[in-house]
C-alpha cells in the first residue's frame, strides 16, 4: 500500500510502479486514478498492458478502524491547537502552570491559606461535577454555579 496525498503523487506512483513492473508507463492502461485524496493505493498487473488499482479512502479507513475497535481520532490532548506548532497538551500545561502560580501568589501575600484554598477547591470541583452530570455545561450556568455564595469574604467555607 502506498499513501497518496495529492494528484501529483498518483503521477509519481504510476511511473514508479511501471518501472518496478518492467513496463513503459505510457504503454499501460492505469485507469482514472483515485477519486479523492488522501488515500492508500495498491496495484497489480493484470496483463502486459493493464494495471488494476485498489484504493482505500479516508472514510473506508475510519470504518475499518471502528470495526476493529480502534478510535481513528487522536486524543484531544494530542490534537493541534489554534496556535501553529502547539498541541492542546501544550496549552493545558501552560494553563496549569499559570493557575499554580496564581494560587501560590495568593497564599504568599496572605489573600488565602493553603487549607482555605483546598477546601474551596473541593467544594467548587463538586459543583462542576454536579453540573456536568446534569449536562448543564453552558458558560453562564457554570459561572453562576461556581460563584453562588461567593461574596468576596475571607471567612472559611
Amino acid at each position: 500500500m502506498t499513501l497518496l496525498r495529492r494528484p501529483q503523487d498518483w503521477v509519481e506512483y504510476t511511473a514508479k510502479m511501471a518501472t518496478n513492473m518492467g513496463i513503459t508507463s505510457g504503454q499501460v492502461i492505469w485507469g482514472t486514478g483515485p477519486q479523492q485524496y488522501p488515500c492508500l493505493v495498491a496495484s497489480i498487473q493484470k496483463s502486459p498492458m493493464q494495471v488494476t488499482s485498489c484504493y482505500i479512502y479516508l472514510r473506508d479507513a475510519i470504518e475499518l478502524c471502528q470495526a476493529a475497535g480502534y478510535s481513528p481520532h487522536p486524543k484531544a490532548q494530542d490534537q493541534p491547537s489554534s496556535v501553529p506548532g502547539h498541541t492542546n497538551r501544550d496549552f493545558e500545561k501552560h494553563v496549569s502552570a499559570l493557575v499554580m502560580t496564581v494560587i501560590s501568589e495568593l497564599i504568599s501575600v496572605g489573600a488565602t491559606t493553603k487549607e482555605r484554598f483546598e477546601t474551596r477547591f473541593a467544594q467548587k470541583l463538586a459543583v462542576v461535577d454536579q453540573m456536568h452530570e446534569a449536562d448543564k455545561t453552558s458558560a453562564k450556568e457554570l459561572m453562576k454555579g461556581l460563584f453562588d455564595g461567593d461574596h468576596g469574604t475571607t471567612e472559611e467555607g
